[in-house]
This record gives structure tokens, sequence and C-alpha cells, in this order.
């Protein structure tokens, strides 16, 4: 995650495969991963603009995003979910999509954590290299047969944790 989204001078639980760990904040989860330019050019077509619309690990904090959905329509809604269009929220959804795409490919890498075991990457399968090419810019496409849900969480307990991202048989589609 980015370090913007660290509280500063406070200690973070997440969730990791061996359980709940505490991490300093001043040591975030990093390795070197991406040359300045790509870096600016993840900034750029979605990070800084989604920046803009969360709130950090504090759950007491306000939620920039929310407070921009609540005035609008509800489009679908069930027991647990309430579901909103993002442009009616003057969200620029294709920054959203990139800045998620972006999370899900550096997830794709091990990243070491606090002197435990490094995570475990994840696997995109035939998306990695449509996903790479598109964060990239080395094509205007989004990757087919991809789509971005964001959730915006509410209470407490997930507004303060970090889950680190993990692989699912039962979530991920792909051909072997």
């Amino acid at each position: 995650m980015p370090a913007a989204l660290y509280p500063k001078n406070m200690k973070i639980e997440y969730l990791s495969r061996g359980g709940v760990r505490t991490l300093v904040a001043d040591n975030e989860i990093k390795a070197p991963l991406l040359c300045y330019e790509c870096e600016q050019r993840f900034s750029r077509n979605g990070e800084s603009e989604v920046l803009r619309h969360i709130a950090g690990k504090i759950a007491n904090k306000s939620n920039p995003l929310l407070a921009k959905l609540a005035p609008l329509t509800v489009k679908e809604e069930d027991e647990t979910l309430k579901s909103y269009c993002g442009t009616e929220a003057g969200l620029n959804v294709d920054m959203f999509a990139y800045f998620a795409l972006s999370i899900a490919w550096r997830s794709t890498h091990s990243w070491p954590v606090s002197g435990e075991d490094d995570t475990k990457p994840l696997t995109l399968y035939q998306y990695t290299e449509p996903v790479r090419q598109s964060l990239a810019e080395e094509t205007k496409q989004f990757p087919r047969d991809t789509a971005v849900t964001v959730i915006v969480c509410t209470d407490k307990v997930s507004r303060e944790a970090w889950f680190l991202p993990a692989q699912s048989d039962d979530i991920w589609y792909h051909d072997l």
C-alpha cells in the first residue's frame, strides 16, 4: 500500500498467513520494485487521485469517499451492501480502476514483512502480461475480462485493519 496510507507514529495490525501481526508504521512493507518513471506513472494515473478520496487507517478520521457517496441514490441494496455509481459522485473511475490494478500487479511480487517471511506472490495467470501492458501504458485498453469493484468499509475493524493480498482459487478465475 502507498506510504500515504500508513498512520504516522502508530502501530498497524495486519492479517497474514501466520495470523495477526503488528507492523510499526516507520517500517512499512516495502521493497524496490519500480523505477522513478514507473512510480510517477502509477501516481499520475491513479494513486494520487484515489488517495485524495480515501482516509488512512484511522477509523475515527472522516472518510471522504463515503461522504461523496452518502447523498447519492442507491443503485442496488441487500442486507449488507449498497451499490452506488462512482461517476455520479464525481469520481474518476478510470483512475480508481488503474490504482486497483496496480495494487493487484504489485501483489504478484514478494514483499518483506517486518522481519517475517515474505508475502506469497499472487498469480494473475493469463492476465499477467495484459495487466503489465495496461499499467505501463503500452496499450490504452483495460485488460479484457477484468473488473474492479471498490468497497467502502464503514465499520471500525475494517477501517483499521490491513489485509495482505492472498490468493484464493475460489475467487480468481483462470485457465490453466
